[in-house]
């Protein structure tokens, strides 16, 4: 299945890939890409798009913070 050409801004099908560069960790160019959201970094803001590869470790990640954080909340006083 080939992927949507991308577009500006969010496809009109969430969920779905477009086909674009991730931005994410391997700049892969013409890959299906993901939108993974919008990130700030000090006055900068830019859309993220991330191909599956990239986005597989960034979720482990993230579940893992939300797990560590919901363990420190139920062992506080």
């Amino acid at each position: 299945m080939t992927a949507p050409a991308m577009t500006l801004g969010v496809p009109a099908e969430p969920g779905r890939p477009v086909t674009g560069m991730c931005r994410l960790w391997c700049g892969g160019t013409a890959v299906p890409v993901w939108w993974a959201g919008h990130v700030r970094f000090g006055a900068a803001a830019a859309g993220l798009w991330a191909c599956r590869p990239c986005l597989e470790p960034l979720a482990r990640m993230v579940r893992a913070a939300a797990d560590a954080e919901e363990r420190a909340r139920r062992l506080a006083p």
